[in-house]
């Protein structure tokens, strides 16, 4: 599936660029639904794999109002496969466990690499740094740090805790496995 990036706006604004994700995105599944995601014959694990290998990754640093578009987008589509409509009355936070979709695994898995990593390589140095300078005033809607903190914050792991933790991988693989 490709994907057109668009040239950045004078408003700054992504949303139109989350609304052609989307709709991108939503033909793929509408493409899969019939065959992959609804019928009672394929295993919850298959649909899983193929919905965080192919659906999940459009996921990447938004604002808050974005992210729970496409926090919409995924609750629609975890309500599809496992065939719950709200007449059911089951949440969404249910439906996620069941399908243990947890689409933070793939930044604690980066996380961890970048722990693993010697010092002086640089995805490791990008983790790790920080400005000595004063930040200057107002803030971007929304960063990376900000979003590994969330995923930290989901396993229970604290912001001076992760490296420690990545560092004895059996640890590390309790938390994710706790996580998925």
């Amino acid at each position: 599936m490709g994907h057109a990036l668009s040239y950045p706006r004078t408003d700054c604004s992504d949303a139109a660029d989350v609304e052609a994700r989307i709709s991108s995105v939503s033909r793929a599944f509408g493409a899969l639904r019939e065959c992959l995601f609804s019928p009672i014959l394929i295993t919850s694990t298959v649909k899983k794999s193929v919905y965080e290998g192919f659906i999940l990754p459009i996921l990447w640093c938004l604002t808050e109002k974005l992210l729970n578009c496409l926090r919409t987008f995924h609750a629609r589509c975890i309500r599809t496969m496992c065939r719950v409509t709200r007449l059911h009355h089951i949440s969404n936070a249910d439906l996620d466990y069941e399908l243990v979709c947890c689409q933070w695994m793939p930044m604690l898995l980066v996380v961890s690499y970048a722990g693993w990593m010697k010092s002086d390589r640089l995805p490791h140095q990008m983790l790790t740094s920080w400005f000595r300078e004063k930040r200057p005033r107002g803030a971007p809607d929304y960063t990376y740090g900000r979003e590994v903190y969330k995923a930290l914050k989901k396993v229970n792991i604290g912001r001076n805790e992760w490296y420690e933790c990545a560092q004895d991988r059996n640890v590390w693989r309790n938390v994710i496995n706790r996580a998925s």
